[in-house]
């Protein structure tokens, strides 16, 4: 029940932010296909004997005690662990990474719906936090006759609708530069925002643009 309680809490959260709401049954799955399992029939034979052991042997079920149940949860998790996974997130910079070990901590030591809340509350933090500075600034320089935008350290999907309104006011025919040089990190709203600026926008208005300190393939 806690379990379906953490992920129903997550998902709800996730659809909220535009996320996708989804739910992981890794470690059962592994568990499938180390024991030979190759088709959906695997999972359908694991709900029958888990159905089968709580109607039939729930007394012997409740013998065995919670720590093992635990060990075994925490041995197969730590085999699905990559840590090029840990090295990629603690790059990604103390904003990504301190929500994500925050959350791997506090389930290990609680439960997975204290867990999620305790993840979702850090990365709110570092969210709010960012979104305290600038996200982005306009400027017109007369003499080359450039509009330039140039995106701030952290620009969350909270500044999507201003970064939208900002670029349908640049006029037909104008000359445009978005530089994200300073940004450390920029959410997918804010890149699908510019590619969608880049791809129609732009043409539809003959518009010249210039995207400057984002790799394109981001975009």
């Amino acid at each position: 029940m806690t379990t379906l309680k953490g992920q129903g809490v997550a998902n709800f959260i996730t659809g909220l932010i535009g996320g996708i709401p989804i739910t992981q049954v890794i470690v059962l799955n592994t568990t499938n296909i180390n024991g030979g399992g190759q088709t959906r029939m695997a999972s359908v034979f694991h709900g029958l004997i888990m159905l089968s052991c709580w109607l039939f042997l729930p007394g012997l079920l409740n013998l065995i005690p919670l720590a093992s149940l635990a060990a075994i949860l925490i041995a197969l998790g730590y085999q699905l662990t990559s840590f090029t996974v840990f090295r990629t997130m603690y790059r990604q910079g103390w904003s990504q990474f301190l929500p994500f070990l925050s959350t791997i901590i506090t389930v290990l030591f609680t439960d997975i719906l204290t867990g999620v809340i305790i993840g979702i509350l850090a990365g709110f933090f570092f969210l709010v936090r960012g979104q305290n500075k600038v996200a982005f600034e306009k400027s017109f320089n007369e003499s080359s006759g450039i509009h330039r935008i140039s995106l701030g350290q952290f620009v969350s999907f909270l500044s999507k609708g201003s970064l939208q309104q900002a670029l349908e006011n640049i006029p037909e025919n104008a000359l445009v530069q978005i530089d994200g040089a300073r940004a450390e990190k920029v959410d997918l709203d804010i890149l699908g925002v510019i590619r969608d600026f880049r791809d129609h926008t732009s043409k539809r208005k003959n518009i010249r643009l210039e995207v400057v300190g984002l790799e394109l393939q981001q975009l």
